[in-house]
């Protein structure tokens, strides 16, 4: 089965509802193993940053976050249209469970609107575990490291910051960022620092140029096939390092 939710624009720096909340059917158990997103951005220097939040009450590891954007608006000469996102995600939906789907941006942006893709069964405690951080204000400064840390407005919801609560395996990371001058470089390297874990982890991210008035195709980083162990409680530092500006910086982290 899948269930869409929205459209909903979103509010600056607000957690918005998309659409409204959904009540599973009574029938079967399920699991969402994929996330279909797809938004536009029409207003002039407004950077797509931000983290999608599925809340499902009762379930471990809820609610459930995804870093998404790497896209600016144009109201002048946006770029043509391209396909919905696809996020991988493994949630568990138990039957009648009433499903609420969110998004965290740092700016507003038009229209969001998300499917849940379903397989039937599911384990209720064999959830992704989702760790998040940075967001509004997380703005860097050119080749200077910033710091990421955990958003306050996710972590109100419920949403884990950067401490496990389990141990797990880390598999994937998502990276977005907004870049809103003319002329200038979107890449970086994103860096983490996991307590326990001796080797470095330092990924390139970003791809083409900052954009004003042109608007940008937004195409979210996602690091695959990761294995790197996680510790419950344990103390895990992000930074990100532009080569040029980027603004609200946004990450999260998804373990098995």
């Amino acid at each position: 089965m899948s269930k869409s939710f929205g459209p909903t624009s979103t509010t600056d720096d607000t957690v918005t509802t998309i659409g409204s909340a959904y009540q599973f059917p009574s029938t079967v158990d399920v699991t969402c193993t994929k996330i279909r997103l797809a938004y536009g951005e029409t207003t002039a220097t407004i950077e797509v940053a931000g983290h999608i939040i599925i809340v499902v009450p009762g379930v471990p590891g809820s609610p459930f976050c995804y870093a998404f954007g790497n896209a600016g608006g144009g109201a002048a000469a946006d770029r043509s249209q391209t396909k919905a996102e696809e996020i991988d995600c493994r949630i568990p939906i138990p039957r009648n469970t009433t499903v609420t789907v969110k998004a965290l941006t740092a700016e507003e942006v038009a229209e969001v609107t998300i499917s849940l893709l379903c397989e039937p069964g599911c384990n209720k405690d064999g959830g992704e575990m989702t760790l998040m951080a940075g967001g509004t204000g997380a703005d860097g400064t050119a080749d200077v490291a910033l710091s990421l840390t955990a958003n306050a407005k996710a972590t109100a919801l419920g949403a884990t910051g950067l401490t496990p609560y389990r141990n797990g395996m880390l598999r994937r990371i998502r990276f977005a960022a907004g870049n809103l001058v003319d002329s200038k470089s979107a890449s970086g390297v994103l860096a983490l620092v996991i307590s326990g874990y001796p080797l470095p982890l330092e990924f390139a991210c970003g791809k083409g140029n900052g954009g004003d008035t042109s608007g940008q195709i937004g195409e979210t980083d996602v690091i695959n096939n990761l294995g790197v162990p996680v510790v419950a409680n344990s103390a895990i530092t992000i930074t990100w390092t532009g080569a040029e500006v980027d603004v609200s910086a946004t990450v999260s982290l998804h373990c098995d």
